[in-house]
């Protein structure tokens, strides 16, 4: 995972003012658990980059594109579609979709700890995914490459709360995410 300057006084990750332009300039309110609002957040506006739509043309060349990506990158089997899903909803509603989309995935998979394990895997995979477009010279992955890292410890947090007197389901998850 990308590398990212620690703060002296807090321990946690400094977030760059121009990533996110409004009056809260911060997600740090994902690691406080509380519940994201939609007008916290505006996309900046080289996030769907032109040269990055003109790559992928859609939504869903897009999604299959970071769902084989993840797949290829990813030593287990895949028997969900979340990448595809978060990919989808970045490219069309950007972050409000993404945040939204992992408190639908919270709420519906919780419970089931192999798939909220997988759907863990493919947060951080997009992590991935965003910083090789980066890499490759597309604009405008950064905001993705903080929201799907900030959202993966989220994710994990949420898991070993959840999960915190089950043993089999901390095994299972420490071990697809190791």
């Amino acid at each position: 995972m990308p590398m990212f300057k620690k703060s002296s006084t807090t321990g946690s990750r400094e977030i760059k003012k121009e990533v996110f332009p409004s009056s809260q300039s911060d997600i740090s309110h994902i690691r406080n658990k509380q519940t994201p609002q939609a007008t916290e957040y505006k996309q900046p506006p080289t996030l769907m980059a032109k040269q990055l739509r003109e790559g992928f043309k859609n939504a869903n060349t897009y999604a299959a594109g970071m769902e084989i990506w993840v797949k290829n990158n990813y030593p287990s089997e895949m028997k969900y579609t979340f990448s595809a899903d978060f990919a989808r909803i970045d490219w069309l509603m950007g972050i409000k979709g993404v945040l939204d989309t992992y408190e639908l995935i919270k709420k519906g998979w919780l419970d089931n700890y192999k798939a909220f394990t997988e759907a863990v895997v493919s947060i951080n995979m997009l992590a991935w995914a965003h910083y090789q477009l980066k890499q490759q010279g597309y604009d405008g992955r950064d905001t993705f490459i903080e929201l799907y890292t900030d959202l993966y410890h989220q994710a994990t947090n949420d898991f070993y709360e959840y999960y915190k007197d089950n043993e089999e389901a901390r095994c299972y998850f420490f071990q697809m995410t190791d």
